[in-house]
Order: C-alpha cells, then structure tokens, then sequence
C-alpha cells in the first residue's frame, strides 16, 4: 500500500521558485543584480553594461588617488576566480558609512572577506559574501554597528539574520539589554510582533517568558502532533531550511562555472521538506515520501542522490547518479519506507553536487508513551508558606509503555520524580504548591519521556496571607525579684482553613537566620584551625591530651548548628512549646516565662514563623528584674560631738524588705576618717523579710567635721546597701587650778616647791606628759646643803658646768593619767643654779591628741644668799658664783 505524498511539497517548491529568476550564462564571472534589478533579468543589457564601465572608471580614478594612503586590505583567501574584465560590482558599498580609507578598503574587498575583516577584524572569508550582499541593500550605520556587536560576540550567523532582518530597532534594543540569546530567540519566533509590543513596554524578562511559552511543547500540542499521519505532519511542515554542508567539494574539478551566486558555506539547494518523517506507521505497511531539491544557484548544477540501501529504506529511481538541474529548477526523488516494527528508525539521504555535499535526513518516529497531563494547572489563591496539593490522574494514552521522569522548579513540587506506566494505565500524580513569599508563580512541570521528547504544564499559583495572628504584640513583665520567675500567656488565633504550624524563631527573616548559622561555623572552623595550630607547636602533653576532646566538642557542636533550625532560645525569656500546629479556626496558647538573672531591665523579641503568613509575627518582650531590698534602719547616723581618741560603738539593723535572701558584704572604706570606725559584722546573708544586728566601733584619730559613706554590695543588686555617719571629732579639754605659779624670790641653791591641779574637763581619760621646755637640758641643778657637804666640789664653779645649763625644775609627776572628769595634783620644784629671772611655761603634751595641748606659766627671780656667818663667807668667797 503506497501513499503518495508529493504534491503538497511540489507546490511548495514551485511557489518559491516563482521568486528567483532562472537564467543560464555561459562560464565566466557572474556579475551581482543591482538592488534596483527585477527578478527575471536574464542578460546584462547594454546600458548597464555602460553604466558599469563608468563607475569602474570613476573607481579607477578614487584608487590613484590614494596610493600613497595605507595599502588596501588584502581579501580574505576564498575560491578562486577567473581574472580579467568583468561587470564591476555594485556601487552602494561605497557609501558606506566612514572615512574614505575604509570605504576603499570595503570596496577592494569585493566581497570577499566579511564585515570583520571590513573594519581591521578577523573573520571567515566564506561568510563575507552574505554579508557583503546584506550591506549592499541596506546602507545604513546603525546596522553596521549592531553587526559588529554580534560578530564581537561570536554570533556569525545571528549577524547575517540581524542583516536580513527588518527588524532593526528591535535588535537593537535587545542588544542593548545585552541579551543576545534573546534576540536569537526573537528572530527564531514568529511572534515578532508580541516581543516588540513586549520590548516597547521595557519588560525584557516578560518577552524571555514569552518566548518560553511559545517554544515550550504542552502535553496537548505533544498529543496533536504524536497523532499526526505522515501526510499530515507534511502538510503542516512550511518552514524550509538549509540543510548542513557536511564536506565542500572542489568546484573547479567538476564544474567549468567558476562563480556563484550562492554562499559557499551554504548548500546551493534547497530540499522539501528539509526532513523525511514517517509518522503512524504499521509494520509491513509501505510509505513513500517524495523530496523535492531546488537549485538556489543561478548556474546549473550536478546533483547525485544516494541513499544507501536498507531494507526498511528504498530509493525509486537511479541510485548513485549525477543529474543536472538548471537554476531555480528542481528535481524529485522518492523514498519508500516499509517498516518491520513500530519503533524509530533513522536513516540518510545523501547528496553531492559539484561545490558540496549535504544530507537530507530521515526519521521515522515510532511508537511513543503519551501522558495526559493538563496544559495548565492553576492553585488560584493560596496560603503562604503552606503546603497546597493537587492529585492529577494522569493515563498513558500512547502506544507504548511509559519511562518518565518529573521535574519542576521551587516553589512547586512534584511526586513521583521518575516512575513506568503501561499503555492505558493510569496513576495519581502529585504536585505540590509550597510558596515562601506572597504574590504570583509560575514555572512549568516537565515531563521527560524516555525517547527523548519533553511535554511542558504551565503551574500557577498565587500566594497571599491569610486571617493569622497574635492576639498582642507586646508582652510586659513588670518587676520580678532575681533567681524567681513569672509567667504569662500568648494566644495565636488561627481564623483560616487551613492547619498551621507554627516555630518561635529568634531573627526576623530567614536570611538573617542563614547568616547566624554561617557565622557560627566560621568560628567553629577557627576555633578547630586554633587548636591544631597548638598541637602542631611544642605544647605539654597533659594539656595536648584535651584537644581530641575539645575538637570532638567543637564538630558537634557545628553538627548541632547545621540541624538546628534556629528556634528561639534565650537565657532570660522562654517560649514554650517552641513549635507546634493550630487546627483552622482554633486559638493555641503558649506560655512566656521571664527569670532575670540581674537587676535591670530586659528586652527582647521573638518572631513567630507561621504557615500563612509570609513576614514573622514579632512578639516583644519586655521584663524588670528586681534584686534583694537590702537596707538599713536608717540611712544616716548622727554621732554629734565627739573626743578625740574616743572608743564609742553604736548598732544599727541591716533589714531586708525582699522576698528572696540577700547576700552582703562591706565595701572597705578608702578614706582616713573612715578607717577609724570598725564594723564588727562585715558579711553575711540576710533571710527574706528578716534583719541583721551591725555593730560598730569607733575611735577617732583626726580632729574635725566628717561625713562618712559606708557601703554594703548586695549580690544581684546593682545598688548597694548605704550607711552614712557624720559628726565631730574635737580635742579633748584640760585646765588648771592656778593661772600660772610664781616662784617669786628665790635663793641660789636653795629649792622652792609650788602645787597645782591639773584638770580634765572632757569625758575621756587622758595621759599627759609634762615638760618645760625652756629649762635647761643639762645635769639637774645642785642644792646648796649638797654644797655645803662637799666643799671639794667644784659643779657651783662656773668652768665646771661646761656649755649645758642645768636642768633647774623637777616636775612630780612629769607623766600621769587624768581620768574623765577627773584631775591630777602636779609639784614643780625650782633649784636655781643660776642667777637670773624666770619666766618660762610649764607644757602639757595629751597622748594621742598632740602636744602643747596646755601651758602653765611660771616665773621666778635668783639672787644671792643674805648674811652668812664668817665661815660661810670665806666659803662664798672662793666660790667664783655665776652672774
């Protein structure tokens, strides 16, 4: 049974035919039409001919002129071509845009080189001609620089379609976004004019989705197509292209046409279709295919078809032969296929002309698996970060078993990813909806089939927030004592339909989340790299024995990090529980509990990650910690006036006015006032609602006012427990009974004893010492019965004192303890060894208090002695007596 395919493919050919003119020339160079030519020209006319011959001579005339410029850019090697006069090529390409170097350098290149090589570049020569040919047509410096910007990014081919293209401006302007595959993709689509309305709305990424949605194949499409005949899939195939030179041929070998119109690096014909398909075949069934090739040159070609024989693949008509087919004309092949089985076969059709050789190929598409997936699936509205499902049964409708595989993108995902289905089996496909942000997404759920075909469904979903919140924001504590805790309650409502669930999270977003955990395994590695660095120095082998331990430590620990999902954990506040699910339409209550380890105010905040709602729910924390309430009876102590070198004690009650136990202790004093007073219960702790008794003793040293400010720390307080104590230290008072002793008269050597009574007036005992300090420092004095006993000595004598006076007063007792309001009788003694007037102070010097505290004054006057019998006075007289 044959079935015969040609006639749809031969009116296509001859359709296109129509627009290329078919004319034969003898060998030799063949000369460009102008723009201006019709197609149908068969012959140069005279007038042309002439019109040539003068822009050949006004060419000659510009290239004499510039001889002495830069030598003219050499043509890029290509075939070879017959020397001598011929038709001049077209004048256009002189007016190129540029100085007038570059313009005769474009001009002696013919052609032949590209326009890279044009501008001091480097290309394929073989690729100059259709791009000489583009920019013959369309003079313009716009079009010129777009080329130079595809060919500088290695797009020859994409060049040439900019060239051919009128879509300039739209080229442009995806050049400039520096999409250059998207413009490939424009000028490949045939929706040019949706991807200008598309680029004029400045919405590049919406045309590149555009784009994927016209060159991406839908089940629906894929099933179309699979359930076309091999007459039909003809009938529908409108695109031509060319086919790939696979090996270029020596024209001058086999030809005697030394030009050609055509570019050397495409094929000089044109195969219809472009590709043998056979579709929806039965085994044992005969298909035949008729392929028309058309000669795009403008000079005859041989062709020669082979087909190498196959028993599924033959060739009706001579195999392996050359034929000639004028230009614009074509030739028919046919080619029979009988297949044993329904499977794929492939084969080629090979055909070689003079100046290359090219293959048609043949494909015949077997038996396919076909899964009936929706071209589209839309979640509508869904909540945010919740997990929407939707069940496809999907059926395999084809006529073979299926091997697929299933993919899509984030936020979307699919179960099974890969599995088997028989033909007319069908399975549950599942596609998740799982979105992380609000708003809309879409990407495509691919279905990749074992031979090789991928169906897309487009996936849409819009996400959006939904009725889920806390019932308050703010949670404040107020004051609570240190070491105790107080709780509260939250509530998160859940007025939606959907089950959420819910993480207390201790950062607002999840990048911040991410980061946290990226610096802690930044210092987990340097603490590691820390440690090795240790055991690689010489360090003592008892602490090198903890290293293991703390590396194993410090893996954990990142092990730990890496599966922690960074739920909110604080030492002050905690959540609880920490995460958990709330059915629709259901509050959960979830308790915060505050313990401040310090005595001050605490601020925290934690973020509720819940199913619905795409920003975390903040919940601020606020609590005062409150530490013991350690205080004295009374916070200042008035002593009044005080002695000096006084032993005073006082008491005071230390209380505590908390609900917890307070441990204190005393400050050491930094002053000297301070360190007189001596706190006899320095530390302690203090029960709640109980009292400490604190004694103190004082015994001051310094003299005047003071003010003193004695602290007791309280631990877990920051203020401390203050006693303040001031008053006044004064020097203690003593008086005596006399206001000064007067000796009077007194004779030398002869002693006089006057009494006094010292007094203490203050509360204090006291110990004075007595001294007068203007006596003299010498021997005490000698009374003249002494004297008078021995005559021998010579102490009266004035050689015999030397240079120290005699010490003339005794004080009895020179050192004596006068208690508290008490007094002391006090003798002092004058023996005058010399004969002057006195006047000099008895001084008082108080232990601990100072000196000249007190002074008594005395006053005496010496004379010598009155009558003395006869005896006395030979005494007197051998005595030389002071002056």
């Amino acid at each position: 049974m044959t079935e015969q395919l040609g006639a749809g493919c031969e009116s296509l050919a001859i359709s296109s035919a129509a627009a290329v003119p078919v004319t034969f020339r003898a060998p030799g160079r063949i000369p460009l039409a102008p723009p201006g030519a019709r197609a149908g020209t068969k012959a140069v006319t005279g007038r042309d001919r002439e019109g040539n011959e003068k822009g050949a001579r006004r060419n000659k005339a510009r290239s004499r002129g510039t001889e002495a410029g830069p030598a003219p850019l050499a043509p890029a090697p290509g075939p070879p071509s017959t020397p001598g006069p011929g038709p001049v090529r077209h004048n256009r390409v002189s007016r190129l845009p540029g100085n007038r170097e570059r313009r005769q350098r474009l001009w002696r290149c013919c052609g032949l080189s590209c326009l890279r090589a044009c501008f001091g570049l480097v290309a394929q020569p073989g690729r100059c001609r259709r791009l000489h040919r583009a920019i013959r047509h369309v003079n313009c410096s716009r079009r010129i620089a777009l080329c130079e910007r595809v060919l500088n990014s290695q797009r020859i081919a994409l060049c040439e379609r900019v060239l051919n293209s009128r879509r300039i401006a739209l080229c442009e302007r995806v050049l400039n976004s520096r999409r250059i595959a998207l413009c490939e993709r424009v000028l490949n689509s045939r929706r040019i004019a949706l991807c200008e309305r598309v680029l004029n709305s400045r919405r590049i990424a919406l045309c590149e989705r555009v784009l994927n949605c016209l060159l991406k194949v839908t089940p629906s499409a894929f099933q179309k197509e699979m359930s076309l005949t091999t007459k039909q899939r003809l009938a529908r195939a409108k695109k031509l292209t060319l086919p790939q030179i696979v090996q270029p041929q020596a024209k001058h070998e086999t030809s005697h046409h030394k030009s050609s119109a055509t570019d050397p690096e495409q094929s000089s014909f044109q195969p219809c279709p472009p590709e043998v398909v056979f579709q929806n075949y039965s085994p044992g069934q005969v298909c035949e295919i008729p392929v028309l090739l058309r000669n795009r040159d403008k000079v005859p070609h041989l062709l020669k078809v082979t087909l190498e024989s196959l028993p599924y693949f033959k060739l009706v008509g001579p195999n392996d032969v050359y034929r000639k087919v004028p230009p614009g004309l074509y030739t028919t092949v046919r080619i029979l296929f009988t297949p044993a089985e329904n499977k794929d076969y492939f084969h080629k059709l090979v055909c070689i002309t003079e100046r290359e050789e090219f293959i048609v190929p043949i494909r015949a598409i077997g038996a396919r698996a076909i899964l009936d997936f929706p071209d589209q699936l839309d979640f509508s509205e869904c909540p945010v970060k919740y997990s929407t499902q939707k069940t496809l049964l999907v059926r395999n409708i084809g006529n073979r078993a299926a091997h697929y595989q299933l993919s899509t993108q984030s936020p979307f995902s699919v179960i099974p990813a890969m599995g088997a289905l028989d033909i007319g089996d069908a399975m549950q496909v599942t596609v998740g909806y799982e979105p992380l942000k609000a708003g809309d997404c879409s990407t495509s759920l691919v279905v990749h089939y074992d031979t090789g075909e991928d169906t897309h469904t487009s996936l849409h979903g819009r996400a959006v927030d939904v009725a889920i919140g806390l019932d308050r924001n703010r949670v404040t504590f107020g004051e609570t004592y240190i070491t105790l805790s107080k709780r509260t309650t939250v509530r998160i409502h859940n007025l939606s339909d959907i089950t959420a669930r819910f993480q207390w999270k201790a950062v607002d977003t999840q990048g911040e989340e991410e980061l946290k955990l990226r610096r802690y395994h930044r210092l987990c590695q340097l603490e590691k790299d820390k440690f090795r660095d240790l055991e690689a120095c010489g360090v003592d082998t008892t602490r090198r024995e903890l290293f293991p331990n703390l590396i194993r430590r410090l893996q954990s620990e990142k092990a730990k990090a890496q599966g922690d999902p960074v739920l909110f954990k604080n030492d002050i506040f905690s959540i609880e529980p920490k995460e958990g699910e709330i059915r629709p339409n259901c509050w959960a209550e979830i308790s915060v509990f505050f313990k401040p380890r310090e005595a001050r105010v605490y601020e925290q905040a934690g973020y509720c990650d819940i199913s619905g709602r795409e920003k975390r729910l903040p919940l601020h924390l606020i609590g005062e910690g409150l530490g013991p309430r350690l205080r004295f009876s009374y916070e200042e102590l008035d002593i009044g006036e005080v002695f000096l070198t006084a032993n005073l004690r006082y008491k005071t009650i230390l209380l505590n006015r908390g609900l917890i136990a307070a441990p204190f202790s005393l400050v050491p004093p930094t002053t000297a006032m301070g360190s007189c007073f001596t706190f006899l219960t320095q530390e302690g702790v203090v029960a709640p609602n109980g009292l400490q008794d604190i004694s103190i003793s004082f015994h001051p040293t310094i003299q005047g006012a003071f003010e003193e400010r004695f602290q007791f720390s309280v631990a877990g307080s920051p203020t401390p427990a203050i006693l303040t104590i001031k008053g006044f230290v004064m020097a203690p008072t003593l008086r005596f009974d006399v206001p000064a002793l007067h000796f009077g008269d007194v004779s030398y050597g002869f002693p006089r004893t006057l009494k006094c009574r010292l007094f203490n007036t203050s509360l204090v005992p006291l110990d004075v010492n007595l001294h007068i300090p203007g006596d003299g420092p010498g021997q005490p004095s000698v009374e003249s019965a002494d004297q008078m006993l021995r005559l021998n000595s010579q102490s009266w004598r004035k050689e015999a004192q030397g240079v120290m006076k005699p010490r003339e007063f005794a004080i009895s007792p020179c050192r004596v303890g006068v208690l508290a309001q008490g007094s002391a009788d006090i003798q002092v003694t004058l023996c005058s060894n010399t004969v002057r007037n006195y006047k000099l102070e008895l001084v008082v010097d108080v232990d601990g208090v100072g000196k000249n505290v007190l002074a008594l004054t005395l006053t005496a006057s010496t004379s010598t002695l009155p009558g003395c019998s006869s005896k006395g006075g030979a005494l007197l007289s051998e005595l030389d007596l002071p002056a």
